[in-house]
């Protein structure tokens, strides 16, 4: 066999070998994207699980990286989702992770991080209802002072929500508030603030 016939033969069989399987986590996470579309009526951008390795001194367990549609998260949790993957394992807590990485949808920065973790903390209940069909056992997820990953933002967010529509930061209104105000640009962001900070001082 000559090497040009060889080096062909090779080319053929990078082509025609079927592709790798996908991860537990990730095909996870592409559902997740999925059915985020269908809730927010947005796009949103499927996202490659990687590892990151861990740093001295680093605080972050997960990060979604503008740009570059990546999620790097440490590895233990990465597991955590890989096993969330089977319907018998809830974990409200990797849920939680998993939906505020790709909440990111990068197109806007006022109150970011806020917006981000209060609808991640609004649909643990209904994803894991979605994914494992056992959302009552994370009804209360996200009411406690330590389930929040930015705790003042989300208090704050919460505020506002409740503020522009009935007064309850639980309420069907105050949730369908948040999510407008995630999926809005700055622009649409401060005209809701303006709006909810005029409304409470009635």
């Amino acid at each position: 066999m000559t090497r040009t016939l060889a080096t062909f033969l090779a080319v053929v069989g990078l082509v025609l070998a079927p592709p790798a399987a996908a991860s537990p986590e990730q095909i996870l996470a592409d559902r997740t994207a999925a059915w985020l579309e269908q809730l927010l009526h947005v796009p949103v951008p499927h996202q490659q699980i990687v590892p990151a390795a861990e740093e001295n001194g680093q605080t972050w367990l997960a990060q979604s990286v503008p740009g570059e549609h990546r999620i790097e998260a440490v590895p233990w949790l990465i597991e955590e989702w890989s096993q969330m993957a089977d319907p018998d394992e809830p974990q409200p807590a990797g849920a939680h992770a998993l939906l505020h990485e790709l909440l990111h949808l990068h197109h806007a920065t006022v109150l970011e991080e806020g917006a981000v973790d209060a609808v991640a903390l609004d649909l643990v209940a209904p994803w894991t209802q979605r994914f494992h069909g056992w959302g009552s056992i994370t009804q209360r997820y996200g009411t406690g002072p330590d389930d929040a990953a930015y705790p003042d933002d989300v208090r704050l967010v919460r505020a506002l929500s409740a503020a522009a529509t009935d007064g309850r930061v639980r309420s069907t209104a105050a949730r369908q508030w948040r999510r407008a105000f995630l999926v809005a640009d700055d622009a649409g962001r401060h005209a809701m603030i303006e709006t909810a900070n005029a409304r409470s001082r009635r």
